[in-house]
């Protein structure tokens, strides 16, 4: 899907029970992914990483957020937020 998959630390923050990490991805669509076919685009994203520590500071849980809308939007796949935002006005249940 994204072979040449690389990470950007751009902060790292850390306390006694939690590290935070500001990272910025970037990447090639090469393959197949969430049934999309391969756009061969070049994306780059951002996303933040949290590491929840024991006493011990063994990482015992850990979240991870990102935008898949940004992402899939970057490589063309869905209409930007204000289309979306047109077409959905005319939407009735």
């Amino acid at each position: 899907m994204f072979p040449d998959l690389k990470y950007e630390i751009i902060e790292l923050t850390a306390e006694e029970e939690k590290v935070w990490i500001h990272y910025r991805g970037r990447t090639t669509h090469k393959g197949e992914a969430w049934g999309f076919k391969p756009t061969n685009k070049a994306v780059e994203f951002e996303g933040v990483n949290i590491l929840f520590l024991n006493s011990n500071g063994k990482v015992i849980d850990q979240w991870d957020a990102f935008s898949f809308y940004d992402l899939f939007f970057e490589l063309g796949l869905i209409p930007s937020l204000g289309e979306l935002h047109e077409y959905l006005t005319g939407f009735k249940k």
